[in-house]
C-alpha cells in the first residue's frame, strides 16, 4: 500500500471500530483521574479492562509506570518478561527503552539514547529515514524534547502492525503536533477526524480540532479565587475535584502548588496530584534538591507523555525554569496543552498572559505581590522588598524583570551574582541566559563591570552549558588589558575585595583560564599564579580558608604529579644502574684487572665486513648454541666482559632493562594503551574461551535495524577485534632482549657481534682506571639500548601503524558493503575517531622508548605526588571502562628518590590494573593511604570477581613464589603482576614492605614505607 493511501484506510479502520475507541477514550479519562488520585490498583484494573478490548504497548507501558511511580514496585523482571510473552515479535528495542525509562533514576539516559538514534536518521539525509524518525520521536518523546520534528501522517504506515489503540494514539499525537505547527491539512481529512473524535468522545482531539475561547466555569472560578488571594478556597475546590475525578483539575498543578505555599500546607495530602504539586512548590521555594525534583517531574512528564495532565505538567515545569529554558521550547510545550481546551488555565491558553485575561477580576482584591509580578514597575522604584513576596522565586523574577526592563544591566548582573552566591539554586529563577545575550552589545571599558560580566558568564557555564566559553575568554583578555596587568593576583592589591571580586578570583581565574595568558611561558607559571591568587584571597579574609589551602596544596601536588608522570611515561625504559653497580662492582673490577694483565693488550681490529658476526682468528659463534665462544686467550676476557655486561644491564631479573620492559611495556601496558583507542569507540570486544563476544553496544544501539544486518556487522567487528589484538600482541612480543638467539625478531639486540667486542677491547685499552672502564662499559650498554629504542620506534611507526590503518580501512569498506544505504552515522564516525585516536596513541607510545634514571638520585619526589601521578596515569588508560576508582590520601612528609619513586609508581599502577582486571565489575577499586607510627601504608582493595573457597590457601600460593626461585616472573607476562610488585619493591629499598591478603572477598595489596629509610 502506498503511504498516501494508508491514512484513508486507517481512518476507515477507526470508524469501523468506533465502539472499541469509545471505550478507550472514556476509560482513558478515568485512568488519568485514578492516576492523579493515587488509586494505583483501580488504575491497573482500568488498564486490564482496556486490554481485554484490545492489547496495546501503550497500556503495557502505562502499567509499568503506575507500578513504579505509584506502587514503588521493581519493574525490571516484568519488563524483561515481555520478550517471552511475545516470542514472535522483536521487542528488544521496546524492552530496552522501558528499562531505561523505568529503572533509571532520571530520564536522561532514555532521552539521550533516543536523541542519538534520531540524530542518526537526520544525519543520513535519507528522506524516508528522517520521516520514520519523526514518527518514532512522536511516539517516544514529548514534543518539547524534539521540537524540530514534523511527523507525517503518511508514515504511520510503518506502524501498521501495531494494535488499534496504539495506532490511534499515534494518529492523534501526529495530528496534534501538525496542527500545533499550523501545517495545512486537507479539509476533508480534518472533517473526518473531527467527526470521528465526536463519535467516540475524544474530547482532547476535539479541543485541538475545534478550539473554543470560553473557559470552563469551575476552572474560571478557581483561577479567580487564586488571583484574589483566597488560597484556602482554591485548595478546597481542587481537592474536591481530585476526590471526584473531575478532569477539569488536569491543568491545575501549578495553581495548587502555589496555593499550598501560601497556606503553608506543602506536604499535605496523599494523592499523586499532591505529590506532583508538592515537588513544584519546593522548586518554587528554592529547595536545595531542586535539580533532583525537576528531574523527577520531567521523568513523570515523559513517562505519561500522551496524557493531557502530563502535557500541562511539562509546560508548567518549564515555565518555572523560564529563564533557564529556551522560549521556543516553552511555547511548544504550551501549545501542546491545547488538548485541555476550556479546562486550560489562562497562563497556558495565552502566550502573553496578563491579569486582564482573568474574567470578573476585581483589582482591589489582588495582593500587592501579584500586582508587582504582572504590572509595570516605574523606573524610579528602588530595589523591591523581598519580604513582600511569600514565594522567594517570585521576588527573584520580579526584581530581575524590573532591572532588565529599565536597561539596568550592571545592577541586574550584581543582583544575580549576589543572589546566586546566597543560594545557587536561584540560578533557575534568574535571567542569567538573558543577561549573557545582552552582554554581547555592552560597553566593556569599565573594569568593575567586566568583573560582573565574567562572573555571569561563569555562572552560566557552571549551570547551563559552555557554549559561551570563547566569549568569556575574550572578555578575560579585555579585562587584563584594561587592568594593565597579566597577573590577576596583583590587580586588586589596593582594592577592597567584596564577594563579587572574591568569586571572580576564586571561580573565574582558574588554571584553564589563566593558561590562555600568553605572558605565562609554561604551565608552571600558570600554577604558581593560581597559588598566588589563593594566597591573596586568604590574606584578604576570604571565607573557607581551609578549602582554599587544600586547593593550594592540590594545585602544587597536581603540578608535580603531572611532571613526574610525564617523566616516567616519556621514559619507560630504565635500568637501575646504582643497584647493578652495588651488586656487581667487584666482578667487573676483577674482569678489568684480568683484561689489563693480558700480555700484549686486548685491542682488536674491526673486520672488513662490519655486519659479520664471525672472526676466525679472534672468536666464533658456536653452531650448537649460537653463543659467542672465544677462539683465543685475549678475546676470551673481552667476550666474558661483554656477556656479563649484557646479562646484568639488559637481562638481570632484579634491576635489568628487560625487567622494566616487562613491567612498563609488555605487561598489559602497551597493548592496553593502544587497544583503548578501539575500546573507547566500541569497535572491539572481549574474548570468552577464545571466542570474541558479540558487540552488544552496536547491537543495542541499532536494535531497530534488520537483525541480520547488525549481526553481520557485529561479526565483522569480532573479526576486527581478533585482528587488532593479534597485531598488537605480535608487536608487543618483540619488545624483548635479543642475545643468545640470533634468529629472534626482538628489537633490543644485544648480540655479541664482532664490532661490539672490538669496542669492548678499546674501552679496556683506553681506560686508565677501573672507574673509567666501568662508566665507559655502562655507556656502551646504553648505546645498544638506544639502538633498540630506535628500532622499537621504527617498528611502531612503520609496521604497526601501517597494519592497523589497513585493518581499519578494510573494516570500513566491509561495513559500508553490509549496511548499504542504512544510516549508521555514529558507527562510521567512530571508525574515523579510532583512526585519529590510534595515530595519537602511536605518537604517545613512541615517546615511551626513551631512557631515564642516570643521575637522578639527587631528585626527590613527595609520596603524595607519586600516588597522584600513578592514579592519574591509571585513570587516563582505564577510565573509559567505567569502573569507579576511589582515592583517599593523607598528607605525608615522606620523599623518595626518583628511582624509588619510579618503582613505587609502577607498583601502584600494576596493583590498580590487577584490581581492575580481577575485581568484581559492580564494586569500586579503592586506593587509600594513611600515616601511622612512622610508617606510610598504601592499600589497594578490590572485591574478588569469583568466590575463593580457601582464602589462606589462595594467599599462600601467591606468597610461595616470593623468592629468587621464581625471579624469572619479573621478565614474564601473564599472571605475574603481583610478583612484579614484590620484586620491584624488594630490590628498590629495604624501607618498602609488601603484603597481600584476602578478607571477606576483598583482595588487599598493602605497600608499607618505613620512614626511616626515606628522606623526611
Amino acid at each position: 500500500m502506498e503511504p498516501s493511501s494508508y491514512i484513508v484506510w486507517l481512518l476507515e479502520i477507526f470508524n469501523r471500530h468506533r465502539r472499541e475507541l469509545s471505550i478507550f477514550c472514556r476509560e482513558r479519562t478515568l485512568l488519568s483521574s485514578q492516576i492523579l488520585q493515587g488509586e494505583a490498583i483501580n488504575a491497573l484494573s482500568t488498564l486490564s479492562k482496556l486490554s481485554q478490548v484490545c492489547e496495546s504497548w501503550w497500556a503495557i507501558e502505562i502499567a509499568v509506570h503506575i507500578n513504579k511511580e505509584l506502587l514503588n514496585n521493581d519493574t525490571k523482571a516484568y519488563i524483561k518478561q515481555l520478550a517471552e510473552n511475545y516470542p514472535n515479535l522483536n521487542v528488544s528495542h521496546i524492552v530496552r527503552n522501558l528499562l531505561l525509562l523505568s529503572e533509571s533514576n532520571s530520564a536522561i539516559l532514555y532521552v539521550d539514547g533516543i536523541c542519538e538514534r534520531l540524530k542518526e536518521y537526520k544525519s543520513s539525509g535519507i528522506v524516508d529515514a528522517i520521516a520514520r524518525g519523526a514518527i518514532e520521536s512522536s511516539n517516544l518523546l514529548p514534543l518539547y524534547l524534539d521540537p524540530e520534528r514534523t511527523p507525517d501522517l503518511n508514515h504511520l504506515l510503518d506502524y501498521c502492525s501495531y494494535s488499534l489503540f496504539d495506532q490511534y494514539i499515534l494518529f492523534r499525537n501526529t495530528l496534534f503536533e501538525q496542527l500545533g505547527k499550523n501545517i495545512a491539512h486537507d479539509s476533508e481529512l480534518v472533517k473526518q477526524a473531527r467527526d470521528l473524535a465526536s463519535a467516540i468522545g475524544d474530547w482532547e482531539l476535539l479541543n485541538v480540532l475545534n478550539p473554543k475561547n470560553d473557559v470552563d466555569e469551575w476552572v474560571a472560578n478557581v483561577v479567580l479565587r487564586y488571583t484574589e488571594g483566597d488560597y484556602n478556597a482554591v485548595l478546597i475546590s481542587v481537592a474536591d475535584a481530585i476526590r471526584h475525578g473531575n478532569p477539569s483539575m488536569f491543568g491545575m498543578l501549578e495553581i495548587y502548588a502555589r496555593a499550598k505555599i501560601y497556606t503553608s500546607s506543602v506536604g499535605s495530602g496523599h494523592t499523586f496530584f499532591d505529590r506532583l504539586s508538592d515537588e513544584l512548590a519546593r522548586i518554587l521555594t528554592l529547595d536545595p534538591q531542586t535539580s533532583q525534583r525537576l528531574a523527577y517531574l520531567e521523568k513523570i512528564a515523559i513517562k505519561f507523555r500522551g496524557e493531557s495532565w502530563a502535557k500541562s505538567l511539562a509546560f508548567h515545569t518549564l515555565t518555572i525554569e523560564r529563564w533557564d529554558s529556551n522560549a521556543e521550547i516553552v511555547e511548544v510545550a504550551r501549545l501542546q496543552t491545547a488538548c485541555l481546551g476550556t479546562a486550560n488555565t489562562p497562563k497556558a491558553r495565552y502566550k502573553e498572559f496578563g491579569l486582564e485575561q482573568i474574567k470578573s477580576l476585581e483589582p482591589a482584591k489582588i495582593p500587592q505581590y501579584r500586582l508587582l509580578r504582572y504590572t509595570p514597575i516605574p523606573p524610579e522604584a528602588g530595589l523591591l522588598n523581598k519580604s513582600d513576596f511569600p514565594i522567594y522565586s517570585d521576588y527573584l523574577r520580579t526584581q530581575s524583570r524590573f532591572l532588565l526592563e529599565h536597561d539596568r544591566i550592571p545592577d541586574a548582573c550584581a543582583f544575580c551574582i549576589d543572589e546566586y552566591l546566597t543560594n545557587d539554586v536561584a540560578f533557575r529563577h534568574l535571567p542569567i541566559i538573558e543577561l549573557c545575550n545582552s552582554l554581547i552589545a555592552c560597553d566593556f571599558s569599565d573594569r568593575d563591570f567586566l568583573v560582573l560580566c565574567l562572573n555571569i558568564l561563569d555562572i552560566y557555564a557552571k549551570n547551563a552549558n559552555t557554549k559561551l566559553d570563547e566569549r568569556r575568554a575574550e572578555l578575560f583578555q579585555d579585562f587584563l588589558a584594561i587592568s594593565g596587568q597579566h597577573e590577576p593576583s596583583k590587580i586588586f592589591e589596593l582594592d577592597e575585595v567584596d564577594t563579587r571580586v572574591a568569586y571572580f578570583l576564586r571561580e573565574v581565574c582558574l588554571p584553564n583560564q589563566l593558561d590562555n595568558i600568553i605572558e605565562f611561558e609554561s604551565y608552571d607559571d600558570v600554577s604558581h599564579e593560581r597559588v598566588a591568587i589563593i594566597d591573596f584571597l586568604i590574606k584578604a579574609g576570604a571565607k573557607d580558608v581551609e578549602t582554599l589551602r587544600a586547593e593550594q596544596d592540590r594545585v602544587l601536588e597536581t603540578l608535580f604529579a603531572e611532571k613526574l608522570r610525564a617523566k616516567i611515561e616519556s621514559g619507560k625504559l630504565y635500568v637501575d644502574v646504582p643497584a647493578l653497580q652495588s651488586h656487581r662492582r667487584n666482578v667487573y673490577r676483577s674482569l678489568y684487572e684480568e683484561a689489563k694483565s693480558v700480555e700484549g693488550g686486548v685491542s682488536l681490529n674491526p673486520l672488513s665486513e662490519e655486519s659479520s658476526i664471525d672472526s676466525h682468528d679472534l672468536f666464533a659463534f658456536s653452531k650448537e648454541s649460537n653463543i659467542a665462544v672465544a677462539s683465543s686467550d685475549r678475546s676470551k676476557i673481552l667476550v666474558q666482559i661483554f656477556n656479563s655486561a649484557v646479562e646484568d644491564f639488559a637481562l638481570d631479573e632484579n634491576y635489568g632493562l628487560d625487567k622494566y620492559l616487562s613491567a612498563e611495556v609488555r605487561h598489559i601496558v602497551f597493548v592496553t594503551q593502544l587497544r583503548a583507542c578501539f575500546e573507547k569507540t566500541n569497535l572491539v570486544t572481549a574474548q570468552d574461551s577464545g571466542v570474541y563476544l558479540e558487540n552488544e553496544f552496536w547491537i543495542n544501539k541499532y536494535d531497530y535495524i534488520h537483525r541480520p544486518i547488525i549481526e553481520s556487522i557485529s561479526q565483522l567487528l569480532a573479526e576486527f577485534s581478533s585482528r587488532i589484538d593479534g597485531i598488537l600482541a605480535d608487536v608487543n612480543d618483540r619488545f624483548r632482549i635479543k642475545f643468545s638467539d640470533l634468529h629472534a625478531f626482538h628489537v633490543f639486540d644485544f648480540s655479541p657481534y664482532h664490532r661490539r667486542i672490538v669496542k669492548i677491547s678499546h674501552i679496556v685499552e683506553n681506560s686508565s682506571s677501573f672507574e673509567d672502564f666501568f662508566n665507559s662499559l655502562i655507556s656502551a650498554m646504553w648505546e645498544l639500548a638506544l639502538e633498540g629504542a630506535r628500532a622499537a620506534q621504527k617498528l611502531i611507526n612503520e609496521v604497526l601503524l601501517a597494519e592497523v590503518m589497513t585493518a581499519i580501512d578494510e573494516l570500513e569498506a566491509e561495513i559500508e558493503s553490509v549496511k548499504g544505504t542504512i544510516a549508521m552515522v555514529d558507527l562510521m564516525n567512530n571508525l574515523k575517531a579510532a583512526r585519529s585516536d590510534f595515530k595519537s596513541g602511536v605518537e604517545l607510545v613512541t615517546n615511551w622508548f626513551r631512557f631515564v634514571g642516570v643521575g637522578d638520585e639527587q631528585s626527590y619526589e613527595r609520596l603524595g605526588v607519586v600516588m597522584e601521578a600513578a592514579v592519574s596515569s591509571f585513570d587516563s588508560m582505564f577510565k573509559h571502562r567505567g569502573r569507579q576508582l576511589t582515592f583517599i590520601q593523607q598528607k605525608s612528609p615522606t620523599q623518595l628518590t626518583y628511582a624509588k619513586a619510579k618503582c613505587l609508581f609502577i607498583s601502584l599502577f600494576t596493583a590498580l590494573e590487577n584490581a581492575l582486571r580481577h575485581g568484581a565489575q559492580d564494586h569500586p577499586v579503592t586506593i587509600s593511604h594513611h600515616v601511622a607510627n612512622g610508617h606510610d601504608v598504601i592499600e589497594i582493595v578490590n572485591r574478588t570477581a569469583e568466590h575463593v573457597s580457601s582464602p589462606q590457601t589462595f594467599i599462600g600460593e601467591i606468597k610461595a613464589k616470593w623468592n629468587d626461585q621464581y625471579s624469572a616472573l619479573s621478565t614474564a607476562e601473564g599472571g605475574s603482576g603481583i610478583y612484579k610488585i614484590f620484586n620491584l619493591l624488594k630490590n628498590s629499598s629495604a624501607g618498602f614492605n609488601f603484603d597481600v591478603d584476602l578478607i571477606n572477598s576483598n583482595f588487599i595489596c598493602k605497600i608499607g614505607l618505613d620512614n626511616a629509610h626515606f628522606n623526611n
